[in-house]
This record gives C-alpha cells, sequence and structure tokens, in this order.
C-alpha cells in the first residue's frame, strides 16, 4: 500500500480540503511473481548492461574517455605506432572497431588522433578488457542475492563482461557472447600477458562478441546453444537490465521468442521508461507461439532489489527470497530508498 494526496474537495464554506488516501502500489501484484519465481526450481536469469550500471561504464562519452586514459597510460609517451598497412586492415579487428568509433561520436580533437595514432590490436584488446573490468569494488549486494534465490535447475545467462556472476558459485554461468581474456585476470600470467602485449604487440586470445549487432556467427557459438536449451527448460526467465541490447542482439531476440516454453513466466526487471517497450516486444514475439502471453514488468533497480531482498530477509530472519513473500509492501519501501 502507498500514502497519496487526495484531489481536492470543496466544503460547504468553500474552503479547499485535500486529505491522504490509501492507493494500492500497482508494482505489488507483479513483485510478488517474481518473488514467487525465484523461490521455485529452473529459474534463469538473464544478465544485461544494466545489471553492471556503476560498475563498469555505459555511457559512450565515459567509454571513449576511459580508453583515452587507458590507451595513453600504455602509450607511455611514444610516438605513433599504427602504421599504414595495419590501418588498412584495422576493419579485420574488432576491438579497434569498438573503440575507434566511441570518439567519433564526440567533436573531433587531438586527442582523438592521439588515440588513432596509438592504437595497435594488442592494446585495443587490453583497453577492452580494462573497460569491461569493474571499475570499483562490486557492491556485496550484487554477490550475495545469488545466494538467497533457488537454485535447482536454475542458470544464469551473462551478456556481460565484469565477471560478477563468477563471484558466487551456486548457479551454472552461460556466456552467448564469451568473456574476457582468462589469462588477463589471472593473477600470476596476467602482468605477463599485459607485458607481452605491450612491449611485443602480442594480442592475448579472445572469444568475445564485443557489442556490436550480431550476425548468423552467433548462433554457432557454444555459449550461445547452452543459452537457447537453458530457455527451454527454465520455468520462468528474469531479464535483469537485458534489452537484447537495443536491437543488436535480433538473433537473440528471435530465438528467445521461440524458445520459451509454454507455461513459463517471463520477467522485465529493469528501472522505467525500458521495461514498458520491452515487454510488448517480447509479447508480440512470444505470442506468435503463445496467444495471449505475458512479461511481468518489474521496474527495480537490480542493485536496489537486491540490497532490498537481503534487507527484508535480516530483518526477519529468512535465508532464502521466498520468506520475503507477504512483505512486499515493506520491499517496496527498501527498494524505494535506496
Amino acid at each position: 500500500m502507498a500514502r497519496a494526496t487526495s484531489g481536492a474537495v470543496s466544503r460547504p464554506d468553500r474552503s479547499i480540503f485535500v486529505g491522504d488516501v490509501t492507493l494500492v502500489d500497482p508494482r505489488l501484484q507483479n513483485l510478488r511473481e517474481l518473488l514467487i519465481d525465484l523461490s521455485r526450481p529452473g529459474v534463469c536469469i538473464v544478465l544485461g548492461a544494466g545489471a553492471s550500471h556503476g560498475i563498469v561504464p555505459l555511457a559512450p562519452r565515459t567509454i571513449a574517455e576511459l580508453a583515452l586514459e587507458i590507451i595513453r597510460a600504455q602509450a607511455k609517451g611514444a610516438v605513433p605506432i599504427l602504421t599504414l598497412e595495419q590501418r588498412s586492415i584495422a576493419d579485420e579487428a574488432p576491438e579497434l572497431l569498438y573503440l575507434i568509433p566511441k570518439p567519433r561520436e564526440l567533436p573531433l580533437s587531438a586527442w582523438d588522433r592521439f588515440l588513432l595514432d596509438n592504437l595497435t590490436e594488442a592494446r585495443a584488446v587490453l583497453a577492452c578488457s580494462d573497460l569491461f573490468s569493474p571499475r570499483k569494488e562490486i557492491p556485496p549486494p550484487l554477490i550475495g542475492i545469488y545466494d538467497v534465490i533457488e537454485n535447482s535447475s536454475g542458470s544464469i545467462v551473462s551478456f556481460n563482461y565484469d565477471g560478477t556472476d563468477q563471484r558466487q558459485t551456486r548457479f551454472p554461468v552461460i556466456h552467448p557472447h564469451g568473456q574476457r581474456p582468462e589469462r588477463l585476470a589471472d593473477p600470476l600470467l596476467g602482468p605477463l600477458a599485459r607485458e607481452l602485449a605491450l612491449d611485443y604487440g602480442c594480442a592475448p586470445l579472445v572469444n568475445w562478441h564485443l557489442p556490436f549487432p550480431e550476425d548468423s556467427a552467433i548462433q554457432a557459438r557454444r555459449g550461445y546453444n547452452e543459452m537457447l536449451r537453458a530457455w527451454r527448460a527454465a520455468s520462468s526467465v528474469v531479464l535483469v537490465g537485458y534489452g537484447f541490447g537495443s536491437g543488436m542482439d535480433r538473433y537473440s531476440f528471435e530465438d528467445f521468442g521461440k524458445c520459451i516454453r509454454v507455461g513459463a513466466h517471463v520477467h522485465v526487471l529493469c528501472p522505467r521508461p525500458e521495461t514498458a517497450d520491452l515487454c510488448k516486444q517480447l509479447e508480440s514475439t512470444v505470442s506468435r507461439q503463445r496467444h495471449g502471453f505475458r512479461v511481468r514488468d518489474q521496474p527495480f533497480s537490480w542493485h536496489a532489489f537486491a540490497e532490498a531482498t537481503l534487507r527484508i530477509l535480516e530483518q526477519h530472519g529468512g535465508r532464502q527470497i521466498s520468506h520475503c513473500i507477504g512483505h512486499e509492501p515493506a520491499f517496496l519501501r527498501q527498494h524505494d530508498c535506496r
């Protein structure tokens, strides 16, 4: 329930009275269904960029500035080292293509040229890996939330490279777009791999699909097919800050509509206004297979949702997210104050 102000009421003496009324928060019913589904076996949690908000950069300007900062630190004042031949084949290196267009969204200046002149494929791989790495300590609730969700027959599908999903061990994790280079994250081999990349131009091996539009080759990736199997088996799917790349993940979107089984519930957990349009799009694509399909709109921040969950459990002595059921009004108050 939520308190709100009533409309103005005219009194007989022509004065105006504005009083309080009790309204039903429209989020309550969908929230209860989400808590129930997160308490049942077979939940599939799909993590997108929104789940990394505040941990890794999202805005093009932020990405461009961080790319420049990283390349400057790696270049160490060196003279331009990208040869004409390397420039001519740059289109074949996705890491270069990912970093270079970002500054072009900003007004051209001297640092744009510095970035281009000092960017090699090896340095671009390092820069991308650093950009996708958490820029600060991962908030504990983003890890602890997985300890209270029912994990039987469950899975996590992560379209992110931040590694947050690797901090938990209860759910198997599927990476349809690949991961950051594992060697760079190794405490022993990481520094050596970075040194080889900077001093000798040896780019670490990568197996990622960078944030570009998907093409048909994506469907041949092992992680992608593992994702499809997880969607077919899921009793419910919770999309956390994931909107299918705002249209770039076209194949994933189409296959999602084909794979969701009859009876499965789908939740879109992301702050508004993004949720409304995505819910309609998903209902449209799934309804081609199942008439009248409904997607649950969950207008919550993942970080605040995790904090509210753990706080409610702490207050009531619960250990599983099922113990939050029945405390939805208090849950919403906890979420909204964060």
